[in-house]
């Protein structure tokens, strides 16, 4: 059920996806701010970025989505993935 219905889980969602808006737009608006030296100060920049994003963030992602997956099988009784039945 999109959006959510309750208050509570309404701010919840938009704060999870507020939180990874300003994670991703954190490093464009840096790499735009600061000045670099050299194109090694720059790739070191984007690979400290890019590692906690890979390693943190993405897995992060990837549970809270399998986390709403299985809630939305347990709702709909029989199952989304489950075979219909010849009447």
């Amino acid at each position: 059920m999109l959006p959510p219905t309750r208050p509570d889980q309404t701010r919840f969602a938009m704060k999870a996806y507020l939180s990874f808006l300003a994670i991703s737009l954190l490093h464009v608006i840096g790499e735009a701010v600061i000045e670099f030296d050299s194109d090694a100060d720059r790739e070191w920049y984007g690979v400290l970025f890019i590692a906690p994003m890979l390693y943190l963030v993405g897995p992060m992602m990837q549970i809270l989505g399998l986390a709403a997956f299985r809630s939305k099988l347990s709702r709909s009784g029989r199952g989304i993935l489950a075979r219909p039945t010849a009447p």
